[in-house]
């Protein structure tokens, strides 16, 4: 938004995102879509061996050798994943239901809080105010955002 981009630019929240709240936190915060894969490998049968490099896959998940993924029940486990996905769906819509909204389109910064150490909690606007397309450009750069504005560099991330 500071530089005048946001039309151009699609933003999509990966990692970190397995329930219905973290799509709804994502999605208010500014993300145009989310994207999920391990809570979906969780649903298919993955106990996180860490062996998925080297085709031992002990639940036959990761691996290409027929030996191994024998066990895979393709039917059985794509039922799971069918209804992982459909209860995290349908989580996400009560969520934004529960506040109010009649769309997800809704869901703004406003609907999220964050706990602070000292005092009561706040929504995410309070900690990130609202910028005007093109402001940065114009030196209307507010003070949340001043000292992360002037290291900012074209040449380099």
């Amino acid at each position: 938004m500071g530089i005048g981009k946001r039309d151009e630019i699609t933003v999509i929240a990966s990692g970190k995102v397995a329930m219905g709240f973290d799509m709804v936190e994502k999605l208010a915060l500014g993300a145009d879509m989310c994207n999920a894969a391990r809570p979906f490998m969780f649903s298919v049968g993955c106990i996180q061996a860490l062996r998925c490099h080297t085709n031992t896959c002990p639940t036959g998940v990761t691996t290409q050798n027929p030996a191994r993924s024998r066990s895979l029940d393709v039917d059985t486990k794509a039922e799971r994943v069918h209804n992982y996905h459909k209860a995290t769906i349908a989580s996400f819509m009560d969520i934004v239901g529960t506040q109010g909204l009649d769309s997800p389109d809704e869901l703004g910064p406003q609907h999220i809080f964050r706990r602070s150490l000292k005092g009561p909690s706040r929504p995410c606007t309070s900690l990130h105010p609202t910028i005007e397309a093109g402001a940065f450009l114009r030196n209307e750069v507010p003070e949340e955002y001043a000292e992360a504005w002037q290291l900012a560099r074209a040449d380099h991330f």
